[in-house]
């Protein structure tokens, strides 16, 4: 008797531990996802053409679908570039004005695209005040180290949504090549919406990849 009352009492003290230390592991592991996050506003914009903000700042919100060209991107390099999906800044109506805008401000920067790559959806734009610096840019991380279920982040504008957080898991550990480049795409389960192309996939260091 005395044998299994010893039993009981060292199941429990591990199942207390192990709830302790789950506890403790979560509120740890929101820490790390709220620094992240804030983190991540602080290079993460607002991508939209010349024809969408004038229609906005005229009051037309029914635009026509080839008028149509907003998302997200992410501030890179030395602060002078944004990086976006190509298809977000492809020129509509000839005009080759974008605007970008970071997070709780109001004041939108002008910027033009300088590159572009429509078979990978990738594109640049640079700010046209020269002078313009961010308050941050994204630190670029090694996507061939991604695993199978690793957490995973976007940080985007979709369907009119400003900055919108959204948290998934890689579903497969190795990138998926096309065309035989070395380019290759990443598969997760995290939810996307129109404005969040262009934004970007962030892993648990913040790493942008």
């Amino acid at each position: 008797m005395e044998k299994l009352k010893k039993a009981a009492y060292i199941l429990l003290f591990f199942a207390a531990l192990f709830i302790l230390g789950h506890e403790l592991w979560s509120v740890f592991w929101k820490d790390d996802i709220r620094v992240i996050y804030e983190q991540a506003l602080r290079y993460t914009v607002l991508v939209e053409n010349e024809t969408q903000l004038e229609d906005k700042l005229n009051g037309n919100n029914s635009q026509a679908p080839e008028n149509i060209s907003s998302g997200s991107g992410c501030v890179a390099c030395d602060g002078n570039y944004v990086a976006t999906a190509s298809h977000v800044v492809q020129t509509i109506a000839d005009k080759s004005s974008f605007f970008v805008e970071f997070h709780g401000e109001q004041y939108r920067h002008e910027a033009k695209k300088v590159g572009w790559d429509a078979t990978f959806d990738l594109a640049l734009l640079e700010f046209v005040d020269k002078s313009f610096r961010p308050r941050a840019c994204a630190k670029l991380g090694d996507s061939d180290a991604i695993k199978v279920r690793d957490p995973l982040f976007i940080l985007g504008n979709p369907r009119g949504l400003t900055f919108l957080w959204s948290e998934g898991k890689a579903m497969q550990g190795d990138k998926k090549y096309f065309l035989g480049n070395r380019t290759g795409f990443i598969a997760a389960d995290i939810t996307c919406n129109p404005g969040n192309s262009g934004g970007p996939l962030i892993n648990m260091r913040g790493e942008v990849i």
